[in-house]
């Protein structure tokens, strides 16, 4: 069963539940937002803080190596270029390890000029460390104090100052903007707690709206009920009401006599109990596309408890209340056993013969264009026996109308003995008759039918009240599909023929062709 739409009871309180959620998880939110932010000020702190101490290890590391290479070449000490030698790696190590904490693109410009100028000074002090080796003292002092080894050293401190400022700057700038962060993140959880406020006015305001309208609903159902009770038992069809649960509000004394009960005993019971398990799985799709607004009618047999089957039509009608919402159904429910009896008459005397009882014509063709179709879609044949009695006519001029008819009704009742239940017997004309063999394909088989026939209409009819014996005789002709024609009325046509020759040269039957 389809689920119903939610009741307007339920509307304030999953609104207010809906704000409620909304509200905490932007709460939760801005928490969590703040502790991000107090993580990322104690992150960037711990940041400057170390890129602080490494600007000041990379300057006192180079002014260590600047100092140990004019003490070499001042002395001619060469324990000085040892400790240079331990302490050069340090310094790269230093610059690389700055290089990474800094990674933003001008930040890390000023660090690559740093390390460029430092890469062309330890060039120079490795020369001023050859020079002394040489006993060139003066010319490696010389070459420490040069302006091109003072330019670089210029260019070495000043790449260290401006890295130390831009990370200064960039932090202050970080600060700024995770300031502007937590004041937003302040102002959304108070707007969030606004909006919990809020929402539980208006949870309380709709509430309120709610049971108003719900008393308004019930008096106006109320008055619509006891209208529909004095309708409904004004008219002579069965008629019902049942909620959107389908739980039955309201049944007039036609529909309970009509199922044989009381009105009493169908008030409050879901359609279930009403049109029985069995019933409802066949009808419930009805019921679910009437309350989802579409009117349906069907029609059906419902078997009384007396045993008694009859037909019914049932229209079901949505209740539609306002805003569009369906609020049950009206169902108006008729008896149309006579009407489909007579239709049944009607069908019954406009496809079968009024005397035998067989198809007639019109109905063995449109059996004859099934058999076709089958045989087409299976690949299979069948055989038409078409046949026509000998002497009818002598009987029918002698013995009377009545004779003659008597003598039908016996042929006819002969011949569908001999047949199966899936074989169709026709009367097609005066004395004229025909038999579709579906299923049939061998010559032998369809001799066999038709001598089965020749031998049951040889056995003398006992006529009228005198019962007179009378002898008569039949001739056959057999066709095949598709083999002797492909189509009905081609098929119809070489059985004639074939009949035809069979009752030129005195044979019982024969074969389309022979």
């Amino acid at each position: 069963m389809h689920s119903h739409p939610v009741s307007k009871q339920q509307y304030p309180q999953r609104f207010f539940a809906a704000a409620f959620l909304i509200s905490l998880l932007a709460i939760i939110f801005s928490a969590w937002q703040s502790w991000r932010l107090h993580e990322h000020f104690e992150g960037m702190a711990r940041k400057h803080i170390a890129i602080t101490q490494a600007v000041g290890r990379i300057m006192l590391l180079d002014e260590v190596l600047t100092m140990s290479a004019r003490m070499a070449s001042a002395t001619g000490d060469f324990s000085y270029e040892k400790r240079y030698d331990q302490y050069d790696p340090v310094l790269t190590k230093e610059i690389e390890a700055l290089r990474t904490m800094l990674s933003q693109q001008g930040m890390e410009q000023f660090v690559r000029e740093t390390n460029e100028a430092n890469v062309a000074l330890v060039k120079i002090e490795r020369q001023a460390f050859a020079l002394a080796h040489q006993s060139r003292g003066r010319e490696a002092t010389a070459l420490l104090a040069s302006d091109e080894y003072s330019g670089l050293k210029n260019i070495y401190a000043g790449g260290m100052r401006k890295t130390a400022e831009a990370a200064d700057a960039l932090i202050k700038r970080d600060n700024r903007q995770s300031h502007i962060s937590s004041l937003a993140i302040a102002a959304a959880g108070a707007l969030s707690v606004l909006v919990l406020l809020l929402a539980w006015l208006l949870a309380v305001r709709s509430a309120k709206m709610w049971l108003e309208e719900r008393k308004r609903a019930e008096q106006a159902l109320r008055d619509s009920a006891e209208k529909l009770r004095l309708f409904a038992e004004s008219v002579p069809a069965m008629a019902a009401w049942y909620d959107e649960n389908l739980r039955c509000r309201f049944a007039n004394k036609a529909l309970a006599e009509f199922l044989g009960v009381t009105v009493e005993n169908l008030f409050g019971k879901h359609l279930r109990e009403v049109a029985g398990e069995e019933a409802y799985r066949e009808i419930e799709g009805h019921f679910v596309q009437v309350l989802q607004g579409h009117p349906v009618i069907y029609q059906r047999t419902r078997e009384l408890p007396n045993g008694e089957s009859r037909y019914i039509e049932v229209k079901l009608l949505p209740q539609v209340g306002e805003q569009g919402k369906v609020l049950g159904c009206f169902t108006v429910t008729t008896d149309i056993t006579e009407h489909k009896l007579a239709e049944e008459r009607i069908q019954r005397v406009a496809h079968h013969d009024s005397l035998t009882g067989l198809p007639n014509r019109l109905l063995f063709n449109d059996r004859l264009n099934q058999a076709i179709s089958l045989a087409k879609r299976n690949s299979r044949q069948f055989v038409l026996l078409f046949l026509d009695l000998d002497k009818f006519k002598h009987v029918n001029d002698t013995l009377g109308h009545t004779a003659g008819d008597e003598l039908l009704q016996g042929v006819a009742t002969r011949i569908r003995q001999q047949g199966r239940e899936s074989d169709t017997v026709a009367r097609v004309g005066g004395d004229e008759f025909a038999v579709i063999l579906p299923g049939i394909a061998r010559r032998e088989e369809a001799e066999t039918v038709a001598n089965k026939i020749i031998a049951a209409l040889a056995t003398p009819f006992q006529l009228g009240s005198r019962k007179q014996s009378v002898e008569i005789g039949v001739s056959i002709g057999i066709a095949v599909y598709p083999a002797d024609a492909p189509d009905a009325d081609a098929l119809v046509t070489a059985a004639d023929t074939a009949m035809y020759n069979a009752k030129q040269v005195g044979s019982s039957f024969r074969f389309c062709g022979t």
